[in-house]
């Protein structure tokens, strides 16, 4: 693994991580497009791209942004987490904006942004949090299965 930018910005990221978290930082070759990181904290997914940039422009392939269209389309939540080098600004989008973020960079509708490492991962299980919720319908946004098959009705 590189220790250029993003490789630092990973160990940064894992260091400030709430204890008992699993993450995984993925090098994919074969499902090109899918997230840098997978992280569950307190039940929850997180899929997170990482990315650091000297500008405002933000460069996502065109499979990055693929993925996180089908993995929204499908009803999956993901984050694109940016890391502006020369200011340590950090920002944070829904990975279901990437067409925005990749054509408008960090002019695109962040929904954190700041330079705290731990408000920008606090700010991301927030947003997973609230998703799961509303996708299951449980205020406290933890995910809770069905206790039995679904009836299927005509």
């Amino acid at each position: 693994m590189s220790r250029g930018p993003e490789a630092n910005f990973w160990n940064t990221i894992r260091k400030n991580l709430p204890k008992g978290s699993q993450v995984w930082r993925l090098e994919n070759r074969v499902a090109a497009g899918m997230p840098d990181c997978y992280i569950m904290i307190d039940g929850h997914p997180l899929w997170i791209e990482l990315k650091v940039t000297k500008s405002n422009s933000v460069k996502l392939s065109p499979q990055q942004i693929a993925w996180h269209m089908a993995h929204s389309h499908a009803g999956g939540h993901s984050l694109i987490l940016v890391k502006r080098s020369t200011t340590g600004c950090l920002f944070l989008f829904e990975g279901r904006g990437a067409r925005d973020v990749a054509s408008q960079g960090l002019l695109s509708e962040a929904i954190f942004s700041g330079i705290g490492v731990r408000e920008a991962i606090d700010a991301a299980i927030g947003s997973v949090r609230d998703h799961f919720g509303a996708l299951f319908g449980s205020g406290s946004g933890r995910v809770r299965g069905p206790t039995h098959p679904p009836t299927l009705k005509n």
